[in-house]
């Protein structure tokens, strides 16, 4: 009984494995917009370790990781630049965020 249920478990993780890598290929990332217009969707973060903090002048912001195994996302957004997103959305997450950057 507690091998199949074993079996089960492993079978559904390489499930979500192949389930994840598809949606990541078909997300293609996060979209810039085009050469002379501010981004117009948000930037919506999610899982553990989130971060978003000023580095050198700039915004960094980390994505949390939500599966394994995952790359880490990471955005840096200047002062000024077209690209930056007009809100920021943290859905389910964790991590840190430091006062500069309000």
């Amino acid at each position: 009984m507690a091998a199949q249920a074993l079996t089960t478990e492993i079978d559904n993780s390489h499930d979500w494995k192949i389930r994840s890598e598809l949606w990541a290929r078909r997300s293609g990332g996060t979209p810039k917009p085009p050469k002379g217009q501010r981004r117009k969707e948000p930037l919506v973060l999610c899982g553990h370790g989130a971060a978003l903090k000023i580095e050198a002048g700039s915004l960094l912001v980390r994505n949390g990781f939500t599966h394994h195994p995952q790359a880490r996302e990471e955005f840096r957004f200047f002062p000024g630049s077209l690209d930056i997103p007009p809100q920021i959305i943290m859905l389910d997450g964790s991590g840190h965020l430091t006062f500069d950057v309000f």
